[in-house]
C-alpha cells in the first residue's frame, strides 16, 4: 500500500512534471500489485492471505493537503483513474479546487472505493455542493469533510437531501460554512440517523440477535457477489449436514444457520445461483413444519427464505400454497401490521423484512386468488413502509402494488392505492430535479408508470398496446432500444457506450420520466429496429419491464436477449418471450470480454 504525498501547484511546469513523475511511480506500483492479484485469482492459487484479499489492491491514502492543488491539478490527478479509484482516503484539504475541481472529483466517486473524502478549505460554493450531492448516492464515501468553504443553506439542503440515499455515508462535517438554522440542524441529524435505519429498532430483535434487519441493497461489485455466493454455498452445506441424524445431529438445523441463510436470500444477486441447488428442497420441510421440535421462529425464517427463492415461480408458488407456507406468511404479515409490539412465533418482525417474500409471492399470477383476501393487509403494509421513507422499503412497496394491481389482486381504482402511488411519484420527481439518482427514483418511475396505466385504463384504453392501433410516431428511427431494470443500469449504460462506439444508434432511458411514460416508451420501441432485453431477476420482477418486453413482442420486433446478471437464466414470462433465441452474456463488466461480446452482438444481430 502506498501513501502518496506531493507538491502539486501547476503554475510551474517543473512542478507539474514532478507531480506526474510521482504519480507515475505510485501508479506503476499499483498496477504491479493488481496484476499479481488477478494472476493468483485466475489460477486459483492460495498464496498469502493478504494477496488474495481485495483490500490488497487498495491504496491507503493520497494526501495533497495544503499543496495549492488547482482544478488543473485535479485533472492530472484523476487521469490516473484506476489508481485514484482504488484509494481509501483522498485528502485534498487546504487547496484551491473551487467548484470545477470539486465537480471533477465528485464524478470519479461512482466507481471508486474512496471512503474518506476531505475537501476542507477549498472555496467550494453551492455549485460544488450540488455536484457532490448528485454523485454521493453512487459512492462508497463514509466520511465527507467540507469545513471552511462557502456553501450556503441552499447547498447544504441539497447535501442533506442526498444523505438518506448514500448508503455508506456516516459523517458529514459542514461547519464554518454558514450558520445553520435550528430546523436545518434537525434535518441534518435526522438524515444521518436515517442512514442506520436498515436495521430495525432494538426492541424488534429477538434474543438470538439474528439478522432481522431490512437488508441493504445487494452489492454490485462482482467480488462481493462471489463472496455472497461462497457464503451461501457454505451455509447450504452446513444446513444439509445438520438436517441429517446420521451426521450426529438430532435432525434439527441450528437456529443461527437458518437465520443466516434466510438473510442471504434477501440479496437478489444470489437467488439465481441458489435456484440451481438443493436449497428449496432443504427448506420446504422446515417451512411446512414437518420436522417436529423445530423452533417456531425457525419455521417462519425457513418459510421466508423458500418464498424468496421460489415463491415467484409457478411450481414453487403451488407448493407454498399446498403446504400451508403461504398461509403462515400471511399470518405473519397480519400480526406484524395489527400487533406490531407483539411477537409472532417468538419474534418481533420488522415490516420491511416481512414484505420481501410478499413481493416475490405477488409477482406470480397463480397466487392471485390466494392473496386477494389479503389485499387490504398489503395496502396497509405498503402505506406503513412509505411512511417510514426508507428507499428500499419504498421500492418494495411500489413493486408489490404494481404486481398486485396488474394481476387484479388489488383493484386499481382503490383510492388508497392511487394516493400512495402519486405521493411516491411526486416526491421522486422533486428529487430528480435536484439531481439525486437513487433507489427512490426507481420506485418513482414504477409508481408513475402504474399511475399512467391506471389512468389509461379508466379512460377505456389498454396501456401500451393501444399504440399498435396508431400510426408510427414521428421521429428518427434508431438501430436499437435497450430495455433494462435500474438494478442493472451499470451494465446497460456500458452496453450503450460500446454500441455507439461501433456506430449503432441507441434509444436509452437514463432519467426519470415524470409524464407520458407509456407514450415515450411506445415511441422508443416503435422507432427501434431491435430491442435488447437485459435479462435479470429484477427485470422479471418489474411490471414495467414486462410491459416493454410484451409490447416489443406484440410488434414482432427483433429481440436480442443479454444476460445482465451473473448466473441468471430467463424464466416464467421472460423465458417464454426469449425462448429459442441466442443469449449473450454481459453479466461481468470485464473490459475485453464485454467488448468482444458486444462486437458479436453487432455483427450477428444488428448489422444488415
Amino acid at each position: 500500500m502506498i501513501l502518496l504525498y506531493a507538491l502539486v501547484s501547476l503554475q510551474d511546469p517543473k512542478k507539474e512534471k514532478s507531480l506526474r513523475k510521482k504519480l507515475d511511480k505510485a501508479d506503476k506500483a499499483f498496477r504491479k500489485r493488481k496484476a499479481k492479484y488477478l494472476k493468483r485469482r485466475k489460477k486459483n492459487k492460495s498464496g498469502k492471505a493478504a494477496e488474495n484479499s481485495t483490500n490488497y489492491l487498495r491504496n491507503k491514502k493520497i494526501n495533497f493537503k495544503g499543496k495549492q492543488l488547482s482544478p488543473a491539478g485535479v485533472k492530472v490527478l484523476i487521469s490516473y483513474a484506476d489508481y485514484v479509484a482504488n484509494t481509501l482516503s483522498l485528502i485534498l484539504s487546504k487547496n484551491e479546487l473551487g467548484d470545477s475541481g470539486t465537480a471533477a472529483i465528485a464524478e470519479t466517486l461512482k466507481n471508486s472505493y474512496t471512503e474518506v473524502l476531505d475537501l476542507q478549505n477549498n472555496n467550494i460554493t453551492d455549485k460544488g455542493a450540488k455536484s457532490l450531492a448528485k454523485h454521493l448516492p453512487q459512492s462508497r464515501v463514509r466520511e465527507l469533510l467540507l469545513q471552511n468553504n462557502k456553501i450556503s443553506e441552499e447547498g447544504i439542503k441539497q447535501l442533506i437531501a442526498a444523505i438518506p440515499f448514500s448508503v455508506e455515508l456516516r459523517k458529514l462535517n459542514i461547519s464554518k460554512n454558514t450558520k445553520l438554522s435550528k430546523d436545518l440542524k434537525k434535518q441534518l441529524k435526522k438524515a444521518l440517523r436515517a442512514e442506520k435505519t436498515f436495521k430495525p429498532p432494538e426492541e424488534l430483535i429477538d434474543e438470538t440477535k439474528a439478522l432481522e434487519s431490512n437488508p441493504p441493497p445487494a452489492p454490485n461489485d462482482d467480488t462481493d457477489k462471489r463472496g455472497l455466493e461462497k457464503k451461501a454455498n457454505g451455509l447450504l452445506s452446513r444446513l444439509l449436514n445438520s438436517s441429517k441424524p446420521s451426521c450426529g445431529s438430532d435432525g434439527k438445523p441450528d437456529s443461527a444457520l437458518v437465520a443466516k441463510f434466510e438473510s442471504l436470500t434477501n440479496y437478489s444477486s444470489v437467488i439465481p445461483m441458489l435456484r440451481d441447488t438443493q436449497a428449496a428442497e432443504v427448506l420446504m420441510p422446515l417451512a411446512s413444519g414437518e420436522i417436529e421440535g423445530l423452533a417456531p421462529s425457525d419455521q417462519v425464517r425457513a418459510a421466508m427464505a423458500v418464498a424468496n427463492l421460489v415463491g415467484d415461480t409457478n411450481e414453487g408458488a403451488k407448493r407454498l400454497r399446498d403446504l400451508g407456507i403461504l398461509s403462515l406468511l400471511l399470518a405473519q404479515l397480519q400480526n406484524t401490521i395489527e400487533k406490531p409490539n407483539e411477537p409472532f412465533k417468538g419474534v418481533k418482525w420488522d415490516l420491511g423484512h416481512v414484505m420481501v417474500p410478499m413481493l416475490a409471492l405477488s409477482t406470480n399470477s397463480t397466487n392471485a386468488e390466494a392473496l386477494k383476501p389479503a389485499s387490504d393487509l398489503i395496502l396497509s403494509a405498503s402505506a406503513t413502509l412509505l411512511d417510514k421513507d426508507r428507499p428500499g422499503d419504498v421500492e418494495r412497496a411500489v413493486n408489490s402494488l404494481g404486481h398486485l394491481t396488474a394481476t387484479g389482486q388489488i383493484p386499481s381504482d382503490k383510492i388508497q392505492t392511487q394516493v400512495m402511488l402519486r405521493n411516491v411519484r411526486d416526491r421522486a420527481a422533486r428529487l430528480d430535479k435536484k439531481g439525486v439518482d437513487n433507489t427512490y427514483l426507481n420506485a418513482g418511475f414504477e409508481a408513475a408508470s402504474l399511475m399512467e396505466a391506471i389512468e389509461q385504463t379508466e379512460n377505456g384504453k389498454v396501456p401500451l398496446r393501444i399504440s399498435k392501433l396508431a400510426s408510427k410516431p414521428a421521429g428518427v428511427e434508431k438501430d436499437v432500444m435497450i430495455s433494462y431494470s435500474w438494478a442493472q443500469k451499470p451494465v446497460a449504460k456500458h452496453l450503450k457506450i460500446q454500441l455507439e462506439r461501433r456506430g449503432i444508434t441507441v434509444h436509452f432511458d437514463e432519467h426519470f420520466m415524470s409524464a407520458n411514460i407509456y407514450q415515450k416508451m411506445a415511441s422508443a420501441i416503435q422507432t427501434s429496429k431491435a430491442i435488447i432485453v437485459c435479462a435479470s431477476h429484477e427485470y422479471r420482477l418489474s411490471a414495467n419491464c414486462q410491459r416493454e418486453a410484451n409490447f416489443s413482442a406484440d410488434l414482432k420486433k427483433k429481440i436480442v436477449p443479454v444476460i445482465a446478471q451473473e448466473g441468471y437464466q430467463p424464466e416464467d414470462w421472460l423465458g417464454f418471450i426469449v425462448a429459442g433465441l441466442l443469449y449473450y452474456d454481459l453479466s461481468i463488466l470485464d473490459g475485453r470480454k464485454f467488448s468482444e461480446t458486444v462486437e458479436t452482438i453487432v455483427t450477428n444481430e444488428l448489422r444488415d
